[in-house]
Order: structure tokens, then sequence, then C-alpha cells
């Protein structure tokens, strides 16, 4: 029999708006739900926390709301839940910018666009203090960046995944073209580095639906493809198909 529970409900707990939710479950069970909470509007920049509920029952029930990255004024977005097997840590990357810096802005280069990682040890009861990742992922001549949003994935050689999308600028605007790299980490989360990318074209670009995962040894696993869409269009990439992307 299913059931229907409403985790996030906007206008509720002191957010206007809740959206972009990541779920994983962590190996004693405990099951996370991780959403961005929007205090005062809907828009995607703004005064936004990245909060938490936690079920230990298999989701019949949930606890209560817990703000796990608060924005402080600043936007903190794009959460993607990561579970490590080997260690059990729960590692959530996100984006920041400043709470007035948008998309235009961003994409114009005049408002900075940071990654950072949090992670949990004990399924979520708390959270280390964020660090940030930039210099490591991204490319100072970038503007636009996002990593997920939702989830990543480990491969069975223990290899993280985190998928992300970011604009090289040419124009300084929205024509500019969008790619889509995975950002890979071989020692548990602790270090990360740009690994394959693929171009979406003129759109913002999701590097993957996860399929099925065939390959342990490449950065391209053959069940990853870039998906994108764009003022109501979508469009996707050719999947890789066990085939490398060209170098970049």
């Amino acid at each position: 029999m299913l059931t229907q529970t409403a985790l996030y409900v906007s206008g509720t707990e002191g957010y206007h708006t809740f959206r972009i939710p990541a779920l994983a479950v962590t190996p004693n069970g405990t099951i996370l739900a991780i959403a961005e909470g929007r205090r005062h509007s809907v828009h995607d920049t703004g005064d936004i926390d990245l909060v938490a509920k936690r079920s230990v029952d298999g989701g019949r029930t949930w606890g209560p709301l817990q703000v796990v990255v608060p924005g402080e004024g600043h936007t903190s977005g794009n959460p993607t839940l990561l579970v490590d097997r080997a260690s059990g840590r729960v590692l959530l990357p996100f984006c920041r910018n400043r709470s007035d810096g948008d998309q235009t802005a961003i994409m114009q280069g005049k408002s900075p666009r940071t990654v950072w990682i949090t992670h949990s040890d004990d399924a979520g009861r708390a959270w280390s203090a964020p660090r940030e990742l930039t210099a490591a992922v991204k490319d100072p001549r970038w503007t636009w960046y996002g990593v997920g949003p939702g989830h990543g994935m480990q491969l069975r050689s223990g290899r993280l995944v985190i998928p992300a999308y970011h604009v090289r600028p040419e124009r300084y605007d929205r024509s500019d073209l969008d790619w889509a790299p995975l950002l890979l980490s071989d020692d548990g989360g602790a270090t990360w580095r740009v690994g394959a990318q693929a171009q979406a074209g003129a759109a913002r670009a999701w590097p993957w639906r996860r399929r099925r995962e065939r390959s342990t040894s490449t950065p391209a696993a053959s069940g990853a493809w870039a998906c994108a869409r764009w003022l109501g269009a979508s469009t996707r990439a050719r999947p890789l198909r066990g085939r490398r992307p060209p170098a970049t």
C-alpha cells in the first residue's frame, strides 16, 4: 500500500517556499530529505537555507525541520546528496552566491558563484562546518556553476561522482553555452577534481539521469548522459555508450 507524506509545505515552518529536494538513505536505514528553504520568495536568489528532515522508520514518520546550512543573507542552493558506502559518511555539496546576485548577474561575471561541501557522520543528526571547494572544481573563468541538484553516485571502485554544470563565458549573457562536468573523489570526499565533461548546448545542463552503472574505472560511466532544458524546451545529448567525451 502506497502512502503520501508532505514533508515540506510552502508557507509553513518560517519559509515562503521549499524547492530542489534531495533524498538519500544511509547505511543504517535513515532516510534524509534535504531541500532549499526559501525564506521570502519563490525566486532562485535571496535568503535561502538548506534544510533537512530525517526518518528512522522507513519514512512512516519524520523528525522536525533542521537547518543544515543557513543562508545568513546569502543563497545556499543546489543540494546534492551522496553516501559513501565504505565510511557511511553523508556528503552534501552545494553552491552559494550573494542574495542580490541573480543568474543574470552571475553569467555577466558581476557576482561570484562558489562551491561548498558539508558532511555528516551520524546519519544526518549533525553536520560539519561547510568547506569551500571552488578552487578545486571551478575554473575562475567560468561564471554560472551548479552541482546536481539531487544526488551523486558511487562506482563499484569506490569513486564518488557528483554531477555539475557550468558556463564558459563568451558573450557573458544567457546565450553562453553550458557544459556538464563530473566531479570526482577517490579518497572518500577529502579532495575533489573535475573529470569528464560534455557540452550540452545553449541551455541549462544536468549531466545525467542514471540508468545503470557499467564502468568502474573511467569518469564517463556508460549510463550517464547530458540532459538540458530551457524556456520549456528539452534536449538530450547522445548517450556516451562506453565512449569518453572529447578532452577539454
